[in-house]
């Protein structure tokens, strides 16, 4: 069994649309098998949980969340499948615009930014100034991973997505 961190905040994201996209990075847009979560609109910050097993660790939980808000985890609003073993989040509009406006340049960009990324990146993906694309890996790898809600009073204030729930023991022994 390892030991969960407290979470740890790694990026911010504007979401002015209210509809944020949480998907696997490597999928092209016309592949889409992520998630998408009508939020509250604004500036929102990514955070992760990371899970240590004796050497080594892994990104148990990643919580996409209005800044300044305190939510409480709510019902299960959906699921998303990664092949990569990565799962980022972008403003469903914004990442969708770039993909129409140029998808030559966006598959580049996809094929150049996300492969041997590292446990988490902030991927630019599209043509110039490109749509910022935050990820991480997800937990264990490949699979279908559950996305919650985060609501604070009736408010949907964000998403969290669990790749490896309390008390999973380590796999790969």
């Amino acid at each position: 069994i390892g030991t969960e961190s407290d979470w740890l905040e790694f990026c911010a994201l504007d979401v002015p649309s209210g509809l944020l996209f949480v998907f696997d990075p490597g999928f092209l847009p016309g592949e889409l098998k992520g998630c998408r979560a009508s939020v509250s609109s604004g500036h929102f910050v990514l955070s992760a949980k990371i899970v240590t097993y004796w050497k080594d660790y892994r990104v148990s939980r990643l919580r996409i969340c209005l800044t300044g808000a305190k939510p409480k985890l709510g019902s299960r609003v959906g699921s998303v499948v990664t092949d990569l073993g990565l799962i980022g989040a972008a403003d469903h509009a914004i990442y969708a615009s770039a993909w129409e406006s140029d998808r030559a340049a966006f598959e580049n960009t996809v094929s150049n930014e996300i492969p041997e990324s590292g446990r988490y990146k902030i991927a630019t993906l599209g043509a110039p100034p490109g749509v910022p694309v935050p990820f991480v890996e997800s937990g264990f790898g490949d699979g279908r991973y559950s996305v919650y809600a985060l609501v604070e009073e009736e408010a949907r204030v964000g998403v969290e997505v669990v790749f490896i729930r309390a008390r999973t023991p380590y796999p790969f022994l």
